[in-house]
């Protein structure tokens, strides 16, 4: 019999309560969105391209070609036809995964400004479809044949 219950001892917190747990907001997939980080080096900015593993309202995971200096501020855009406002970010974490000839980069930021919802909506990108509803069936498809 497991130690807590022959000495009655009271049942620890839910997970929510564990310290260790360090996410306190849900990550959504972003399906590959496109986004740049920027950063400036002394006088000059520099730029990456990046794209989207995952998000949430207080942070995001990227793949990358070269990491962005580890934590400094760095910015955030969506790229695409209607690129996002910029918002300021920290480099958390950067790791490299994969071996010899297959390598991928990922960093982790967490955002220094709100992450509006506007910017949240688009990374998703699921939100942001609108499919059109087709009242006129398709040219050569005819129901009766459907199974």
């Amino acid at each position: 019999m497991p130690d807590r219950r022959r000495k009655n001892a009271p049942v620890l917190g839910d997970h929510l309560s564990n310290k260790s747990e360090r996410r306190s907001m849900a990550r959504y997939a972003t399906r590959g969105t496109a986004a740049v980080i920027g950063w400036a080096i002394g006088q000059e900015y520099r730029t990456i391209p990046a794209t989207l593993i995952d998000i949430s309202l207080g942070g995001f995971s990227a793949s990358v070609e070269t990491f962005p200096p580890r934590k400094e501020s760095v910015w955030l855009r969506l790229d695409g036809e209607d690129p996002s406002p910029w918002v300021k970010a920290i480099v958390i974490e950067a790791r490299t995964t994969g071996c010899l000839f297959w390598t991928r980069r990922w960093v982790r930021l967490r955002f220094l400004e709100i992450c509006t919802y506007d910017f949240f909506k688009a990374a998703i990108e699921g939100f942001t479809h609108e499919f059109e509803h087709r009242d006129q069936p398709i040219e050569g498809f005819d129901s009766r044949y459907w199974r």
